[in-house]
């Protein structure tokens, strides 16, 4: 709990033909975070068997097709199922590839074709439409097209623009023999009929063309009569909507058909995709192949048992673990070439709280976890800043059906923090006597906090005084265990340090508190003390047991005077200011109940819920507000707790000991 899951090194040396079982065995239990192989020696190649050189890009080829095909299921409406047992993935490169390729790219090309065949029949009724848009301009003006290009001496030119341009146009021409017919078409576009001597045709259609002109030229086949040309056009429009209408037919059914197969296809081409970016890593001899990794360690002994009883072929299986001070997983660790990851091992009620250390950073592998103090401090400081048994029974509700709803699954344990935390405000709005805002002085059982002010800010500057010493004793237990006497004794929160803050916290205790007298000198000496130990010790703890340091002899003279001057003042001014930080933790416990007296001061200015002025529309008002302040009180004071209380978390406990340097567990699996 108080420390990430400890892990092994494995190295699995196996056979060039006994790889694809043991990848498929690792992808599905996911239990091997993968090491570079040139970490563990630089002699040996990178792993990736010659039979699967080239069948990466082969594979992605496969993939990108098959991306093709899931979007062109996805636009006709049909759900691509994505649940699939795993133990059906099969880890074959080669085979998935080879089996693969034919199908996706026959289904591709059929459904290119179909959709190729909508494009065109699309482009054709566009055509024909505009074609029988001019023919009934022709008609409009009381002419045939027939009749107009038997003209010996005329030409007419027929089209579509838009109707903002028809005054420049006439504007343009006014040097030239026209004439124009107009047909409304739309409230931007007009259908244009241009006469003009046949010497100027080409002048004319220049112009036109300058001005957003879209020629239309009409085929022979409907240059006869109109009304029969219009027929003719009406029939091949028919024809061809009938023939799209065929095709989307086909391409539903097909789609249809496809929709159970991608998804197991697309993570079969994932998981082998992965398989295979993950040989780069693998080390590799003449007829061998080296797999490298951490694994948790109370799994090793079931892994090398497993992968032995299924590789009938001799395999080699090397153990070793950071934490001895022997052995390859610990030199690697100390010369720093690989980090250990990091894994949460945490209980149900915990994991909710890991996306808040996740957030700022992953503890080392070597450090402390401090999952448990941050659900503890963080469940606290919520409920004290957020008090309100309503309040926090809508925040439970609320965060109930976050964790339960399947459609909401991803956040589920967003979910189980919301009722944590809603629980603890219950708790407090207990404590306080509030519900919804209202204060109930026989619900009270231990404060209100507009009347107790003195003792809810005094709680909140104890809470941070428990906090910051954890952080203190934390850190000197985590440099312990990293064997850094000199940040334990001499660091800006090491043991000397805190010797100071708890002295200092006892004088004004005493003396303020208390109201009784220390002599000064007793005062001065008890708090100087410790401060001249940590710059005295560090300088002679450097001269001492870093002799072997190399250091420029001007840059550590400096070094050290800045020191003296002011790590004293960094120290003393950390803890004050951290200290009374913690003041915000109970200014918000009474900004909370402030704010919901200012709610209910607003909904009684519309004639409240009782005395003589009351009435059905001053109760409606009343209502309204009261719920509507609520609920805007619920929305902001949450949004900013969680807010303040990460804060106080992250610099004010956090800065003490936990440096977030680590690196999550990525297994090798399925998905990425």
């Amino acid at each position: 709990m108080f420390k990430t899951e400890r892990m092994k090194l494995i190295q699995i040396i196996a056979l060039d033909e006994d790889v694809i079982p043991i990848c498929d065995y690792l992808i599905k239990k996911k239990v091997v975070h993968l090491i570079d192989r040139a970490l563990i020696s630089t002699a040996l190649k990178e792993g990736t068997p010659a039979e699967f050189s080239n069948i990466l890009s082969k594979i992605e080829t496969v993939e990108q097709k098959l991306k093709k095909l899931i979007s062109w299921i996805e636009e006709n409406n049909i759900t691509v199922h994505r649940s699939i047992p795993e133990a059906e993935i099969v880890i074959d490169p080669v085979k998935i590839c080879d089996e693969m390729k034919d199908e996706v790219e026959e289904n591709v090309q059929i459904l290119s074709a179909y959709i190729d065949e909508i494009h065109n029949n699309k482009e054709k009724i566009d055509k024909l439409n505009r074609i029988s848009d001019a023919l009934q301009s022709f008609e409009t003006a009381g002419v045939s097209y027939e009749e107009v290009s038997k003209f010996n001496f005329f030409a007419a030119i027929t089209g579509t623009m838009p109707r903002r341009f028809i005054p420049q146009l006439r504007r343009s021409m006014q040097q030239v023999p026209h004439h124009f017919e107009l047909r409304n078409l739309s409230e931007d576009e007009v259908s244009l009929i241009a006469i003009c001597v046949k010497d100027a045709k080409k002048n004319v259609i220049d112009a036109l063309k300058n001005h957003y002109f879209s020629e239309i030229k009409i085929p022979d086949e409907y240059s006869g009569n109109p009304n029969e040309a219009l027929d003719l056009i009406e029939f091949n429009l028919w024809s061809i909507r009938e023939e799209t209408a065929s095709l989307k037919q086909k391409i539903l059914l097909l789609c249809k058909s496809l929709a159970p197969k991608v998804n197991t296809w697309q993570k079969l081409i994932k998981a082998n995709v992965n398989v295979l970016n993950a040989m780069h890593l693998f080390g590799k001899t003449a007829r061998t192949t080296c797999i490298s990794g951490w694994i948790p360690g109370n799994k090793a002994e079931i892994i090398e048992t497993e992968l032995k009883n299924l590789i009938p072929r001799p395999l080699k299986i090397e153990w070793s673990s950071p934490d001895d001070d022997t052995g390859l997983a610990s030199a690697l660790k100390k010369e720093g070439k690989a980090k250990v990851p990091s894994k949460f091992k945490h209980p149900a009620f915990l994991k909710p709280f890991q996306m808040l250390i996740t957030t700022y950073g992953y503890p080392d592998y070597d450090g402390i976890d401090p999952t448990f103090f941050v659900a503890l401090t963080f469940t606290l400081m919520f409920g004290l800043m957020f008090g309100d048994i309503g309040h926090g029974a809508v925040l439970t509700a609320i965060g109930l059906f976050v964790a339960k709803s399947k459609a909401l699954k991803s956040i589920a344990k967003a979910g189980w923090l919301m009722i944590t935390v809603g629980c603890s405000a219950m708790f407090f709005g207990l404590m306080f006597g509030s519900v919804f805002g209202i204060e109930f002085h026989s619900l009270s059982m231990w404060l209100m906090p507009l009347k107790d002010t003195k003792q809810l800010l005094g709680t909140a500057i104890l809470l941070g005084i428990v906090i910051i010493s954890i952080g203190i004793i934390l850190n000197l237990v985590q440099t312990v265990k990293r064997k850094n006497y000199k940040e334990f004794l001499f660091g800006q929160w090491g043991l000397l340090s805190g010797c100071f803050y708890w002295m200092a916290l006892g004088v004004f205790f005493i003396s303020l508190i208390r109201d009784k007298d220390i002599p000064v000198g007793l005062t001065v000496g008890v708090l100087l003390i410790p401060i001249v130990l940590i710059v005295i010790g560090d300088i002679f703890y450097a001269k001492l047991f870093e002799k072997n340091k190399v250091h420029d002899k001007h840059d550590g003279e400096e070094h050290s005077a800045a020191e003296t001057i002011f790590k004293p003042i960094e120290i003393t001014l950390g803890f004050v200011t951290q200290t009374v930080s913690f003041v915000r933790v109970g200014a918000f416990a009474l900004n909370h109940a402030a704010l919901m007296m200012v709610v209910y001061q607003l909904a009684r200015m519309g004639g409240g819920m009782t005395g003589p002025e009351a009435n059905f529309g001053s109760r409606a008002s009343y209502i309204i507000a009261a719920v509507t302040g609520n609920i805007f009180v619920m929305l902001l004071e949450g949004l900013v707790v969680f807010i303040q209380c990460l804060r106080l978390e992250y610099y004010e406990f956090f800065s003490k000991f936990f440096e977030g340097n680590g690196i999550k567990f990525e297994p090798l699996e399925i998905e990425d």
